[in-house]
């Protein structure tokens, strides 16, 4: 059984999307190896499914010349990367090249781009004007990593007039009736007139050093109002500071607790407002480390803030810890956040929730007990805090894990670390900027899934499960060292994993040196498939080795990791009949 999200939700999402919004599926052929990425915006949870799935937009403005960044942020959760164009009004021909290369890198590590399209828009007059801005569009529609076009900054308080982005909007809809168009608007009293120019509003939110944070709470629910809680909103956080107005820049713990706010109040994308590296906005690395740890923490959280499922109200004691609960698949999470800088006992209530029992502290290790849908608990200084409660009902699995089966986390189902798998060792490949993380929204098993990333000719990461010497031990059961599985020599270990790709043709292997029948290599297609060997240990060795390694270029998704020890060479299994 595959989770992308429950499959009659997504359906029905998309359907009502085309309706409403009247965006065009398309699959064309891009410049690119890749596909045209559909993109809709599901009006009713205002948020974005790009190729059948859930998309939240977790990124960062930055200078037209974007260095790095698609290679080094997509490691650390970042989804998006919008960078500004400060050139001329109309692009040339080199420029708009160098634009598909720009895309082409964030393409081939997964990321999507906010395409930069405003100084035509908002100087747009004339027939040669509109011209210009359809010859652009037409020039980038069909890339696989343009998620939206970003047509104003701030028009109401440069003086744009409404008309000219209305007009701009319409032209660039003519032409490319796929991608959402979103305009970041300041002043959020003056964006009614603005309404017919977007699909997306996007607001910054600047309050620090001279107001407080549930400014940020304030303007994301306001406007939700001004689009009438039809259209998604945006958040754009402070992670600058120093000059102009603002004296210094936000600490990172005031970052955690604005971007927490945000979503906590309806934003269904976020956008930091800058990164310029290495030393540029924000300054400290410390600020700018937080952004990456939260873009984590939120890419595991996706399909819950996503998912539209009917979700308990939540009331909080003190009224400064702003909290809200989103389900997802017999799960309930409650996002929680301090807005004042002292620590503080807080109760929890979810209304019309009778559950009672264990709850997780998401990213935490602990636990602490709900009562009747009330949990109680402390928070740090402008802290965060992510509880989960397993309420149920939870979808079934038509796949069974062998009782038999050594891999501690076969399933990849325990969280150490956000977005990160557990349980297992990742060697670097050939290629060095690939990536590996958990996708909770793409599973044959549970809720998630490992998926990999190679953008480039060669081999990736390997990923190296934890062995254990005996299925029946459990990982939490034991503080010795005596647990893991030892290889000798004559051992017959049979494997296998659940897999696909994102375009088939991709190619992975199973690797273990000390196994007689490996590296084995095989084709993935973009269905799930189960995918099996089995190899004799040639010579003894204290742990595990056996891995599962991605040859790229190309993005695939891997479940279930199962090994069982079948006896020793030339040897049969046991009968357990």
């Amino acid at each position: 059984m595959e989770w992308h999200f429950p499959q009659e939700r997504i359906v029905s999402h998309i359907l009502m999307a085309t309706l409403v919004l009247g965006l065009m599926r398309c699959t064309s052929c891009a410049g690119t190896s890749s596909i045209r990425a559909d993109v809709l915006v599901e009006p009713r949870t205002r948020a974005l499914i790009v190729d059948g799935r859930p998309f939240l937009p977790f990124g960062f403005y930055t200078d037209p010349d974007i260095t790095d960044l698609p290679e080094v942020e997509s490691i650390y959760g970042f989804t998006t990367i919008a960078p500004y164009w400060f050139g001329r009004q109309k692009r040339s021909p080199e420029d708009i090249a160098e634009m598909r290369r720009q895309l082409d890198r964030c393409a081939a590590v997964g990321m999507k781009l906010n395409y930069d399209i405003k100084l035509l828009a908002t100087t747009l007059q004339t027939e040669e004007d509109e011209q210009a801005l359809r010859a652009e569009v037409e020039a980038v529609r069909d890339h696989p990593a343009l998620l939206a076009w970003y047509i104003a900054d701030e028009p109401e308080l440069n003086k744009i007039p409404p008309e000219r982005l209305i007009r701009a909007y319409k032209t660039i809809k003519e032409v490319d009736p796929v991608h959402p168009i979103a305009v970041c608007i300041a002043r959020i009293d003056k964006a009614e007139p603005y309404l017919p120019a977007f699909d997306v509003l996007m607001v910054d939110i600047y309050p620090v050093p001279h107001h407080s944070l549930t400014k940020v709470a304030d303007g994301v629910e306001k406007a939700l109002a001004v689009v009438g809680f039809s259209k998604p909103v945006w958040f754009i956080p402070q992670a600058f500071g120093g000059g102009e107005f603002w004296h210094r820049e936000p600490t990172a713990k005031e970052v955690r607790a604005m971007t927490y706010l945000g979503l906590i109040h309806g934003a269904t994308g976020i956008q930091y407002f800058i990164r310029r590296p290495p030393i540029g906005n924000p300054k400290s690395p410390v600020v700018w480390s937080e952004c990456r740890a939260l873009a984590m923490e939120f890419s595991q959280l996706l399909p819950a803030i996503l998912s539209g499922e009917p979700a308990p109200k939540v009331s909080c004691q003190p009224a400064e810890v702003h909290a809200k609960a989103f389900a997802d698949r017999g799960v309930i999470f409650v996002l929680a956040v301090n807005t004042e800088n002292r620590p503080t006992a807080v109760k929890i209530s979810l209304e019309g929730c009778d559950y009672s029992g264990k709850v997780d502290l998401l990213f935490e290790r602990r636990q602490v007990e709900a009562s009747s849908g009330k949990v109680t608990d402390w928070i740090d200084a402008l802290g965060t805090r992510i509880y989960r409660l397993p309420v149920g009902p939870f979808p079934p699995d038509d796949v069974q894990i062998s009782p038999d089966n050594i891999v501690a986390n076969p399933s990849f189902e325990e969280i150490v670390s956000p977005g990160t798998p557990a349980n297992c060792y990742l060697w670097i490949g050939e290629v060095r900027n690939a990536n590996c993380a958990i996708d909770p929204c793409v599973a044959r098993h549970g809720r998630q899934s490992v998926r990999m990333t190679v953008p480039a000719e060669g081999t990736g990461p390997t990923l190296v499960p934890f062995l254990l010497r005996d299925p029946k031990m459990q990982l939490r059961d034991f503080t010795t060292n005596s647990i893991w599985f030892r290889y000798t020599p004559g051992i017959r270990l049979k494997f296998s994993v659940w897999a696909k790709a994102q375009t088939p043709g991709v190619k992975f292997r199973f690797v273990d040196a000390n196994l007689d029948t490996l590296p084995q290599t095989f084709t993935l297609t973009s269905e799930w498939q189960r995918y099996e060997f089995e190899g004799v240990a040639k010579r003894e060795i204290p742990y595990g080795r056996l891995g599962i390694q991605l040859i790229g270029p190309g993005t695939a998704w891997f479940d279930v990791f199962e090994v069982t020890i079948a006896g020793e060479a030339n040897s049969q299994p046991a009968d357990k009949s």
